[in-house]
């Protein structure tokens, strides 16, 4: 019996080895990941199965038996490799292995793979003008070129439980401490009359402010919420809104979107949400970081969509907890990346 162990760059390379050297009726002993390389241990015959070891039982009682096979060390079965079925090879370009590209649709994203953990690796190594790869393509096509939270009107968008009415007291916060304002307007519309005191009253306390609750009919048929201020920016809290109702408060040069995301949603998902509202051109805020510091998968469909992460939210405070991201903050979650097993940051 003749066995080999070949070593490639891929699987494919490896098998193509393989079938030269043993043919195409070779068994595979075994595959695994080496310093970077695929390990492939094949051989032209099959190994033979052992056999169960035999008890005799003649003239012993069950209790016998039992005792006797329970102190007995059984060894592990022995599972028979399945033939290798090779097609023969084409003339064709041999594919590369699989790199991640953060533009591109998420089918067939492979994860933390070791080919693309390893890469990560020698590209955060570089130095930072230097830096060439998944990373410096993400933070391209990912980080806006001008910084949010200065527009005379602010939508809030998102879906139910991703943390918009922390995020609106939040960017409430940052723009009377950044831009010194005395006040700012924080509005929550609502489909009918309050019955108890909401959370976003609770949380602008603090900063005295107060929150207007208009009916969202009051709104369609007032002209005056068309209006905006520059020197008093509104902040609106859209519960349970639609991406037609918030494009009606649109004030074309004067409003920014904010699409509130939690961290940690699958990208499928995030795509979906993105899409729902992509005719608006929100710039996407991911909230809870510090519950779990976003995946490449998740940065990877904004990055598809063609949209921007603009703000980042962590903590349960309202100062010093909204940051707009930077190259530097993304290799932070890059670094987390290589040690998806290690402490939380």
């Amino acid at each position: 019996m003749s066995t080999i162990v070949v070593r490639a760059s891929d699987t494919a390379l490896a098998m193509d080895e393989v079938v030269k050297r043993l043919g195409q009726d070779a068994y595979i002993l075994s595959t695994k990941q080496k310093n970077g390389q695929v390990e492939i241990r094949a051989t032209t015959e099959a190994p033979k199965p052992r056999r169960a070891p035999r008890f005799d039982v003649s003239n012993k009682t069950f209790g016998e038996v039992l005792a006797e096979r329970t102190a007995q060390v059984q060894p592990a079965p022995l599972s028979v490799p399945e033939p290798v079925v090779v097609s023969t090879p084409t003339p064709t370009t041999h594919q590369p292995a699989f790199r991640p590209d953060p533009t591109r649709a998420m089918g067939g994203w492979p994860g933390l793979a070791p080919g693309f953990v390893a890469d990560l690796w020698v590209e955060l190594g570089q130095d930072a003008d230097e830096v060439r790869g998944f990373f410096s393509q993400l933070c391209a096509a990912i980080l806006p070129s001008q910084p949010m939270g200065y527009a005379p009107r602010t939508l809030i968008v998102g879906p139910k439980g991703s943390g918009k009415t922390l995020t609106a007291a939040r960017l409430a916060a940052m723009m009377m401490t950044e831009q010194s304002m005395r006040s700012v307007r924080l509005i929550a519309p609502r489909k009918e009359r309050l019955m108890a005191a909401d959370a976003l009253s609770g949380h602008v306390r603090l900063m005295g402010l107060t929150v207007e609750r208009p009916l969202h009919s009051e709104i369609r048929i007032n002209p005056d919420w068309m209006r905006v201020d520059a020197t008093l920016p509104q902040v609106f809290d859209l519960t349970d809104t639609t991406p037609d109702h918030a494009k009606a408060l649109v004030v074309e040069g004067h409003t920014e979107v904010i699409l509130c995301l939690p961290s940690g949603l699958h990208p499928a998902l995030i795509a979906r949400y993105l899409s729902d509202w992509r005719d608006l051109s929100p710039v996407v805020c991911l909230t809870r970081t510090d519950d779990w510091q976003p995946m490449p998968e998740e940065l990877s469909a904004i990055a598809a969509s063609g949209l921007r992460l603009g703000l980042v939210g962590t903590g349960s405070a309202l100062l010093d907890t909204l940051a707009r991201p930077t190259a530097s903050d993304l290799r932070s979650f890059a670094t987390g990346w290589l040690n998806p097993n290690g402490a939380r940051t």
